[in-house]
């Protein structure tokens, strides 16, 4: 159940969240569950808003503008993320097991160790994002555009990875045992120490 109280500050805009996460920065942030388009915006702005360890878990997040947010350690598994706008946030240690995040812009995210175990990223744009040490068991990465993504010491094991767009990719490191490449382009990518063998 989400924080009532913490609806409301949302409502308020970002600039008066972030204010008030800085003034008592323990407070834990509890959105779990919720249907953030109850907001009545014309989409969920919530662009450089302070949400270190949040809990979005299952939440309602379609289309939101998540643009340069700190998510650091936050909890967005089961999170409806489809089409959101993650551009250059900070997802470092995030779990966004389960999450649909189907064409998502996560273009230049810090992304190092999070969760994406069974992610659905169909389309998303990976841009430049870092990806290092993530963990991506089982994750849908059809078609992604994952042009100069640094995915070195990633986990791909039994990753869709079917049509992805990997040119200049890092892959060095990556455990890559029974993910489908077919029709990847890998063009330019590091591959250096990967492994490829069948688990």
């Amino acid at each position: 159940m989400a924080d009532l109280e913490q609806l409301r500050k949302i409502k308020q805009g970002v600039k008066h969240w972030n204010s008030w996460r800085e003034q008592y920065p323990d407070i834990v942030i509890e959105l779990k569950e919720t249907d953030l388009s109850s907001l009545e915006l014309p989409a969920i702005f919530l662009a450089q808003a302070n949400l270190f360890q949040a809990n979005f878990e299952g939440t309602n997040l379609i289309a939101a503008d998540l643009r340069e947010c700190d998510l650091r350690y936050a909890n967005l598994a089961y999170a409806n993320l489809i089409a959101a706008n993650l551009r250059n946030s900070l997802l470092k240690q995030a779990d966004l097991s389960s999450a649909l995040l189907q064409r998502c812009n996560l273009s230049e995210a810090n992304l190092v160790g999070a969760n994406l175990a069974q992610g659905n990223l169909q389309g998303a744009n990976l841009y430049e994002s870092e990806l290092i040490g993530a963990y991506l068991y089982k994750a849908n990465l059809t078609g992604v555009k994952a042009i100069n993504c640094h995915l070195n010491k990633a986990h791909l094991v039994r990753a869709n990875l079917f049509g992805a767009d990997l040119r200049g990719a890092d892959l060095r490191w990556s455990d890559l045992r029974g993910a489908n490449l077919q029709e990847a382009n890998l063009d330019g990518a590091l591959l250096d120490y990967s492994i490829f063998s069948k688990p």
